[in-house]
């Protein structure tokens, strides 16, 4: 038996190559984890604002932050980069509150609506020709197949 070793200082790190995404319920908050590379972000907000809004806002700010400082974020001190990131953060949060093309599946959504309203429009207003169309197609194609039959 060895009396003498010692357990290391600090345990080793576990290094996460996948995103994980948590969502904790506390009252009428949400708050949205995400996990990448050994950083946490955390985003606290409103029922209101369902989970994509703020998982797309967590998956942007992550992607700015490692694409800026990339592994600094891992040893630095707390609020080194806050001076500068805070501006970032400030912008995002305000993109993602308030501007309606935050949400694309919503923003698509609405685009779809809208076209469908002008194709329902454009067909109602052209509903008879289509109608008479229709119904002269109809006509020469059952006129045709009877003579069709007829002479077989």
């Amino acid at each position: 038996m060895t009396w003498g070793r010692s357990r290391p200082r600090t345990p080793p790190m576990v290094y996460f190559a996948r995103v994980f995404n948590l969502l904790i319920l506390w009252f009428s908050f949400n708050f949205h984890t995400m996990i990448s590379s050994n950083m946490c972000y955390v985003c606290v907000a409103k029922e209101a604002f369902g989970v994509r809004i703020p998982f797309g806002f967590l998956d942007d700010i992550r992607m700015l932050f490692v694409n800026k400082y990339g592994s600094k974020g891992l040893t630095a001190m707390a609020y080194a980069m806050n001076d500068e990131f805070s501006r970032v953060l400030t912008q995002k949060m305000d993109f993602y509150s308030n501007d309606t093309s935050a949400d694309k599946v919503r923003a698509i959504n609405a685009q779809i609506e809208l076209v469908k309203s002008q194709m329902l429009e454009n067909l109602g207003s052209r509903q008879t020709f289509v109608c008479a169309f229709l119904a002269l197609t109809m006509s020469c194609f059952l006129r045709e197949s009877h003579r069709a039959w007829r002479s077989h």
